[in-house]
């Protein structure tokens, strides 16, 4: 039996028999099936089985070797088709409609006649690119159909197997699913005033950035910040609009925080954010602690804070006239009056005042703690008993120094200035005068002699020069003028007769510039008056004030 004899059902033949008979002449006659008086061909029919098959694999294509399904790697379907009967199958096509419909023959016809001859296999492959749908579904699920015409002119089909000619089953390829989200926060101190540390008022610019580290998509995203108030709203990064994070998205998040004192004391400022969001392989949560600049860690964000720590103390003297005699006598005090300033941004601790005038006392404190920008004018007072010498002198000068200890361990300290005394000098550079504490005390008064301090030597009439009223009543006297360093600037005898005054021209000994216009500034005089056999002395300062 040839295929093509099962392809046509039957067997037709006849046979031809001859023989000479015993006159000479030749004798014949064709075969019949059944009878010596006839001549019908001999049809023998072959039973016809018609049946057709194709199985459905898949391999995976890790393309990024992770061991995980991600979009845009793909499956690669192997289909082959098979004949099931016993005669050729024409008209044979192949039909899978994810894979784009109707597919094209990679091997197998090996006579090249498009038809399926019963000991061919036929062989189809094709690529299908995974979507994020596949993945959230963890599944690809799929079936193609397979048909051609039989010889007795019938329609086969059949629907594809996964191992096996004799079965329908659907060919399934499971898809690697894993869920993971991360966030990194990232911190930006606002600097608002430009001086380069953190203020009460200022703000830390924080971003957040969400991203997808699984291959699932992942719904019911949150964003908690306690320290921001709590849950976040995202701001950008959900291209679709679908409210579902996807792997190829990043969610933008921003908040701004408020420095505190406290934030300021400690140096830093440290947080950490919260994102959930639902698996979609069994409904649970999943979760991530905020990172400050990788998705694959949880580390805390910290903000270094620039601590800035000063300190500032005025010291204010005031004569006590107990016996209201109008001028200073031995035991008679002075009451000093202490503000001290919080200048820096941290808060500052235990704050002590010291005065290295002899004698004095301090009372009050130590103050517990002053916050930047705080001002303590009540917790220090001090007094100091007049001695003999200070009535001759006719002044106490005095600093004191306040010392504290800054939020950062840090000792702060400031020598005391007097906000009356208008030198400014700032010794240590802190852009705070530091200017000694002054108090004149007052003399006897002779009510036709009076000293005024104060000279603007401009040339325009009023104060042009040391005034003394009444000096004249005393031509036998000395005049001296010192700085603030005690150097000796002027000297005159005989001050104020014939029209010998002070203009603010320095001419004192050596070294310094004579006939050179002073600074602006406080100095001190002595004057001496020579009465017969009694000297009169005053002392106080003369404030030189210079365009």
């Amino acid at each position: 039996i040839l295929q093509s004899d099962i392809d046509a059902g039957i067997v037709s033949n006849q046979a031809t028999v001859t023989g000479t008979s015993s006159d000479g002449s030749t004798l014949t006659d064709l075969s019949d099936d059944d009878s010596v008086l006839e001549d019908d061909i001999t049809e023998t029919v072959l039973p016809q089985e018609s049946g057709i098959a194709v199985i459905k694999t898949g391999i995976y294509n890790d393309l990024d070797g992770d061991g995980c399904a991600n979009v845009g790697e793909t499956i690669t379907y192997n289909f082959t088709v098979t004949n099931l009967g016993n005669s050729s199958i024409t008209s044979v096509e192949l039909n899978d409609t994810m894979l784009g419909g109707i597919m094209n023959l990679a091997s197998g016809d090996d006579d090249s006649d498009n038809e399926l001859d019963i000991d061919e296999v036929w062989f189809y492959t094709s690529d299908y690119t995974i979507t994020q749908l596949d993945i959230d579904t963890g599944i690809v699920n799929n079936q193609a159909t397979v048909s051609g015409i039989s010889t007795d002119g019938s329609v086969l089909t059949d629907l594809s197997d996964d191992n096996s000619t004799l079965e329908n089953e659907i060919t399934e390829m499971l898809l690697c699913q894993r869920a993971a989200i991360a966030v990194v926060k990232i911190g930006v101190m606002n600097d608002d005033n430009g001086d380069g540390c953190g203020n009460v008022g200022e703000t830390i610019a924080y971003t957040f950035a969400v991203t997808n580290e699984g291959n699932l998509s992942v719904p019911l995203i949150e964003l908690t910040d306690n320290m921001l108030g709590g849950v976040m709203t995202m701001v950008s990064g959900d291209d679709d609009g679908d409210n579902i994070l996807d792997v190829d998205e990043t969610w933008f998040y921003f908040g701004d925080y408020t420095l505190t004192q406290l934030d300021i004391d400690a140096g830093v400022v440290t947080n950490q954010a919260t994102l959930t969001g639902m698996n979609m392989m069994d409904g649970s949560m999943i979760m991530d602690l905020s990172d400050d600049d990788s998705e694959m860690e949880n580390d805390i964000t910290v903000t270094l804070i620039c601590q800035s720590g000063s300190i500032s103390l005025e010291k204010v003297g005031e004569f006590n006239d107990a016996n209201g005699n109008g001028f200073a006598d031995i035991g008679e005090t002075i009451e000093y009056t202490f503000t001290v300033y919080n200048t820096g941004m941290i808060t500052l601790y235990d704050i002590n005042i010291e005065d290295p005038l002899p004698g004095i006392v301090v009372d009050g404190g130590p103050i517990v703690y002053l916050d930047s920008g705080e001002i303590d004018n009540s917790t220090f007072t001090a007094t100091y008993i007049l001695t003999e010498e200070d009535i001759v002198n006719g002044s106490i000068t005095n600093q004191a120094v306040v010392t504290s200890t800054g939020a950062d361990g840090n000792i702060y300290t400031d020598t005391s200035d007097d906000p009356n005394n208008f030198d400014d000098i700032d010794a240590n550079n802190d852009d705070e005068p530091d200017d000694p504490t002054v108090t004149i005390l007052p003399g006897l008064v002779d009510p036709d002699f009076e000293i005024f301090n104060g000279i603007t030597p401009d040339e325009d009439g009023d104060n042009d020069f040391f005034k003394i009223v009444g000096i004249e009543n005393y031509p036998d006297n000395n005049l001296k003028i010192f700085n603030r360093w005690g150097i000796l600037i002027y000297e005159m005898d005989g001050y104020g007769i014939n029209g010998k005054v002070f203009k603010g021209i320095s001419d004192g000994r050596s070294t310094i510039n004579r006939n050179k216009e002073l600074p602006t500034g406080t100095y001190f005089y002595i004057l001496q008056r020579f009465i017969e056999r009694e000297t009169l002395t005053d002392k106080g300062y003369l404030y030189i004030k210079n365009n």
